[in-house]
């Protein structure tokens, strides 16, 4: 199932008053919205430490990123605004570590690199992902598959075994379904033995084939796709009407608000709109938020 949060996260509602009034132009609201969210990333709303309060404790993020883009300078914009979200990642808690990851298409000569480990050092994510080196035009189907299935499982890049695990996949076309030795199933199946949860961002056609949202949602992740200005909202799956019966809902839009889901009484969180550093930072918010 999509992500559900309780009623009452206030951080959202705390950053969306800043960021909402800046992303609009489709430029990033990290370093603005970092007054108003950043006490609210440290601490919970009854003001004790969000470390504490966290269940896991330790909480390691790693991005996997599309090297291959079809929309120029999209993605520009991850490597300006890195410091600013990894800035706002680490403040999170007192134990958080940062790694990147990337691929390509598969005519290309790799399908994963890792980049930078789970690390520690701030300046080591910062330049993980600012030394990313994007190619424009994508020439169709991605190694995405093959990469979601190595991070899940390469003991090198460093999960703890009690941490929250999250990985944010950034990506524009859908993957290779099989590659190599991996399908869709299998890397899915790799990925909720690790326990890792999928923030699955779509900048172009990642999720045509459904494939984004149903890895989304076998790993208790997030899904958010560019709107026709460029700004990042959550896909809803399902939400209920007054009337408690399931309605489908293509596209959640408009600001941040709460939903009643189908299953139990539980709410759903609806993202957007946001520039892509922010949706990122509230993805993973999200997450931190819905496991505490």
């Amino acid at each position: 199932m999509l992500l559900s949060v309780s009623a009452g996260r206030q951080l959202h509602q705390t950053t969306r008053s800043t960021a909402s009034a800046t992303s609009t132009s489709g430029t990033a609201a990290v370093a603005t919205a970092s007054a108003s969210s950043s006490s609210s990333s440290s601490t919970s709303s009854d003001g004790t430490e969000r470390a504490a309060s966290h269940r896991h404790g330790h909480i390691d993020v790693y991005f996997l990123v599309d090297l291959t883009v079809n929309v120029p300078g999209r993605l520009d914009v991850l490597k300006q605004y890195a410091r600013g979200i990894v800035g706002e990642i680490f403040k999170i808690s007192s134990s958080v570590r940062i790694g990147v990851g990337s691929y390509l298409d598969v005519e290309s000569n790799f399908d994963f690199r890792k980049v930078v480990d789970l690390t520690y050092d701030q300046e080591d994510a910062i330049g993980g992902l600012t030394e990313l080196d994007f190619l424009v035009g994508s020439v169709g189907q991605e190694s995405q598959l093959f990469a979601l299935e190595a991070v899940a499982t390469d003991d090198g890049i460093g999960f703890r075994t009690d941490s929250l695990k999250i990985i944010v996949w950034i990506g524009d076309s859908p993957g290779m379904d099989p590659i190599v030795h991996s399908t869709e199933q299998s890397a899915i199946a790799a990925l909720v033995h690790a326990g890792a949860h999928v923030i699955a961002i779509d900048s172009g056609s990642l999720d045509i084939t459904g494939q984004g949202k149903r890895i989304a949602t076998e790993t208790d992740g997030i899904l958010l796709k560019a709107n026709e200005d460029g700004l990042f909202e959550t896909v809803a799956l399902t939400v209920s009407s007054d009337d408690s019966s399931s309605q489908a809902s293509s596209f959640a839009s408009g600001d941040f608000t709460y939903v009643s889901s189908s299953a139990g009484g539980n709410t759903a969180t609806v993202i957007g709109p946001l520039s892509l550093p922010d949706a990122i930072v509230e993805g993973v918010l999200t997450i931190v938020e819905a496991e505490s």
